[in-house]
């Protein structure tokens, strides 16, 4: 299960015009690009990813932008909550289904800045 750690809470507290999301990527050189080459970090898969936005929209509960356009997202996806809030999630599950089961228990293959293809 994810765990936001509260920072839900903390955007619904702190009200922001625009939540911004991407996933966490790591460029040759870097210590992290070491760890996740090693298995010492193991990065998320694609179904984690969807899931993590999922919950994420989910749990947002205030008027605002959510930007998931960034090319290292799996599903981008992008709009003013809560009006669009449904079709962001509807956009996300039909992506699972899309993929498939193979495919979300997948790890997202890289180019450059975190782009996935």
């Amino acid at each position: 299960m994810i765990n936001f750690n509260n920072n839900d809470k903390l955007i619904n507290k702190v009200k922001p015009y625009l939540i911004f999301t991407g996933t966490i990527h790591a460029d040759e050189g870097c210590p992290l690009y070491e760890d996740m080459r090693s298995g010492k970090f193991n990065e998320c898969t694609i179904g984690e990813y969807i899931a993590e936005k999922e919950l994420l929209l989910n749990l947002i509960d205030i008027p605002c932008y959510y930007f998931g356009l960034h090319p290292s997202n799996v599903v981008p996806v992008h709009g003013i909550i809560p009006q669009n809030k449904k079709a962001l999630l509807s956009e996300l599950q039909d992506a699972e289904e899309t993929f498939g089961e193979e495919k979300l228990k997948s790890i997202p293959r890289r180019v450059s800045e975190g782009a996935i293809v």
